[in-house]
């Protein structure tokens, strides 16, 4: 496109929503509308879709769904998504925002919450570092994360340049490159055969 972009990544990430929306900073490159963020930015097409897994400590059997959940502490990265989505649809579910997925996962391995949800990708990455050998995925949600790129409210052509952007890539070239950056490691299945 020609421009040059500033990247910022020293604070967490409600602090960039909300700057975002106060026209603080211009842009985020990796969100998913909601009806609380629309209108006060301006979206692209989802460019990448993630599910949601729920994570617990690995004695925790199998979690069949959220409703599973209700009446216990689940942590979500503040401002994120989810955190709304949850608020609206299980309200019985004791929300604990988290600064970050590290502060998640922290809570979770002291036994603070009892479980935390996030993105599979996300959720893989960390997983694979081997402080976090202590959690694991316990099951799914319904929800699916339609990752977006937002500019502030006032942007919005920018957002249509963004998308004639994105449009210009050829899908081979966007399955490669998300293959590349979104692989999730599968463990092997034992054959109990």
């Amino acid at each position: 496109l020609g421009i040059r972009f500033e990247i910022k990544s020293d604070r967490n990430w409600s602090d960039y929503v909300d700057m975002a929306m106060r026209r603080e900073i211009d842009m985020l490159s990796c969100i998913v509308e909601t009806p609380g963020r629309t209108g006060k930015l301006a979206f692209t097409k989802p460019y990448i879709s993630m599910p949601l897994v729920i994570l617990t400590r690995t004695a925790v059997p199998y979690v069949a769904g959220l409703k599973e959940l209700e009446g216990k502490k689940v942590a979500v990265v503040k401002g994120s998504a989810v955190q709304e989505w949850l608020a609206e649809d299980f309200p019985g579910i004791e929300l604990v925002p988290s600064a970050s997925v590290e502060d998640m996962f922290r809570l979770l391995e002291k036994g603070l919450v009892y479980a935390c949800i996030d993105s599979l990708p996300t959720a893989g990455y960390y997983l694979g570092k081997p402080e976090h050998s202590a959690i694991k995925v316990s099951g799914q949600t319904p929800y699916v994360y339609k990752i977006s790129m937002a500019v502030r409210g006032d942007y919005q052509p920018l957002a249509k340049i963004l998308q004639k952007a994105f449009d210009a890539i050829p899908p081979g070239q966007r399955a490669e490159d998300q293959r590349k950056w979104m692989a999730v490691a599968q463990e092997p299945v034992p054959d109990y055969g």
